[in-house]
């Protein structure tokens, strides 16, 4: 098994809602529309236990590209995977923090191999636990090419997806601007 690592799940609430923000300013739709249309499916947060804002202050602006961290833009295309694309694009800046080895994690396997569906899309808990539980294997072992056509692949890694895995610790919720934006400055270092 790999080594695991911290995600923090701003990171990704941060991409989901910057996200989802661009696209309803765009198109106008309305947040039910579009919280289905993109494949993340609204859930009860509860009560966040992390206080990121004591004794630190992010600075005024951030960007990750700045430092070489973010991962390439992919396409989900047709297939309401936007929770795997966020889920894996926080976790592989993480890593390339950490180890400075850039790793390109599979969207199929973390989607299809937790249950997610083209037409109904996933949770972000869900998608978590697994990471936390199964780990999500590299691209090379469970392409995502067929969903760019709305296509459910079902589970089909490679056979050594679990040698090829690599797992998160855990994760909570970042609730409040201030901790989210901490969040994003502090816990991926």
């Amino acid at each position: 098994m790999r080594d695991a690592y911290k995600l923090v799940v701003s990171l990704i609430i941060g991409m989901l809602i910057s996200t989802s923000m661009a696209v309803l300013n765009i198109y106008g739709e309305d947040e039910e529309v579009f919280l289905y249309g993109l494949g993340c499916i609204p859930e009860e947060l509860g009560n966040s236990t992390a206080n990121l804002s004591v004794n630190f202050m992010a600075p005024p602006s951030w960007d990750w590209r700045t430092y070489g961290i973010m991962t390439p833009v992919k396409n989900q295309g047709a297939c309401g995977a936007c929770v795997a694309f966020a889920c894996n694009g926080a976790f592989e800046a993480i890593i390339k923090w950490k180890t400075g080895v850039t790793v390109d994690l599979s969207e199929a396997h973390l989607f299809f191999c937790s249950g997610g569906t083209c037409d109904e899309g996933m949770y972000v808990s869900t998608a978590l636990n697994y990471m936390q539980t199964n780990g999500v294997a590299d691209e090379d072992c469970f392409p995502y090419d067929g969903a760019l056509y709305g296509t459910d692949l079902g589970c089909n890694p490679c056979s050594d997806w679990q040698q090829r895995a690599y797992k998160i610790d855990g994760w909570d919720w970042v609730s409040g601007a201030t901790n989210i934006k901490n969040a994003l400055v502090i816990m991926g270092r």
